[in-house]
């Protein structure tokens, strides 16, 4: 069985202010707030159990499964030296949380989490910073991994695509199959 689905990317071979422009200005403003509230996003190689509960609650609040502990860890391992645990973190909690896979010619953001409450903006400046770190890798594309084609008007995955689209991703459709 096969069913539409997609994917957002951003190309990652235009300039930074080009990118910059294309994410919209309300993002551009929930990027500027949280670094006003002293967000910060790094790279760690050291917080992938912490990670692995925010995702997981992530999840849950979804109401999805997600592997288990042991799993995700030997996935994260396994990426090696083509994965990058990226980490927001403000007010002494980790706000968000995204794992990634990645070669020269694309970053896949593969899982990700996000506390709740959390500081507004948190999410989006990691991605934004996210995609500036792969860009300046040399990496051509930055995949946010994953997007249903033209979901009910007003669900979850709606608001997920719009997200995706606001931060400058742009739909590449094809189908799912199982």
């Amino acid at each position: 069985d096969y069913a539409p689905y997609g994917t957002y990317v951003v190309d990652l071979s235009q300039s930074q202010e080009e990118l910059w422009r294309n994410v919209k200005r309300i993002q551009r403003q929930n990027i500027k707030k949280a670094e006003k509230r002293k967000v910060t996003v790094s790279v760690s190689d050291s917080r992938h159990a912490e990670a692995y509960r925010l995702i997981k609650d992530t999840f849950k609040r979804s109401k999805l499964p997600f592997m288990g502990s042991r799993s995700f860890m030997d996935y994260a391992e396994g990426l090696g030296e083509q994965g990058r645990l990226l980490v927001a973190d403000g007010e002494g909690a980790l706000q968000s949380c995204v794992l990634y896979a990645f070669s020269d010619y694309c970053a896949y953001a593969v899982y990700g989490g996000n506390l709740s409450p959390q500081i507004p903006g948190a999410n989006k400046l990691l991605h934004w910073d996210a995609i500036c770190m792969f860009k300046e890798m040399g990496v051509q594309r930055y995949d946010f991994y994953g997007a249903r084609v033209n979901p009910d008007k007003g669900s979850k995955q709606e608001t997920i695509n719009a997200f995706k689209r606001r931060l400058g991703g742009h739909l590449i459709q094809g189908y799912m199959w199982k």
